[in-house]
């Protein structure tokens, strides 16, 4: 008995183990994601109406689109403004919380790239689905009848 008891421990500590290394994996994948979205909003074109804070409008108007391309990344990343020489103090921008900020990219990037069709959605729900079932499947006998789905 004792025997057995020693055999499923070991087979339930190579079950958490793959499962940490999957987790580990899908973690790492994520942070790819992330990064890969970051990359992508600094490389996508501004927005035509888009004229970062600061800039006249006749001259934002002139400048070349990979001059514009610069100056909004400068703008969003760095905070550049351009010169108020002779103007005093530019004038203090609106507190914008983080949320906000986010909400706005999302926002931003749904508009430049465009909307997902419901067949996509479909794609992707069953993707998601078929992932979860597959990384049940590993779980033992007893955890599987409480899947929740």
């Amino acid at each position: 008995m004792i025997q057995e008891l020693l055999e499923k421990i070991k087979q339930q500590n190579q079950i958490i183990e793959a499962q940490g290394q999957a987790i580990a994996q899908l973690q790492a994948q994520n942070e790819q994601h992330v990064r890969a979205i970051a990359q992508l909003q600094t490389l996508l074109p501004p927005s035509a109406d888009f004229m970062p804070p600061g800039w006249d409008a006749e001259v934002w108007r002139k400048l070349p689109a990979p001059d514009k391309r610069h100056f909004c990344y400068l703008s969003r990343r760095r905070r550049f403004r351009p010169s108020q020489q002779g103007q005093g103090e530019a004038p203090a921008l609106p507190a914008v919380t983080a949320e906000q900020m986010k909400q706005k990219q999302k926002d931003e990037l749904q508009r430049l790239v465009g909307k997902v069709s419901p067949e996509q959605k479909q794609q992707l729900e069953a993707a998601k689905f078929e992932a979860l079932r597959d990384f049940w499947s590993q779980a033992p006998e007893e955890d599987q009848r409480n899947m929740p789905f």
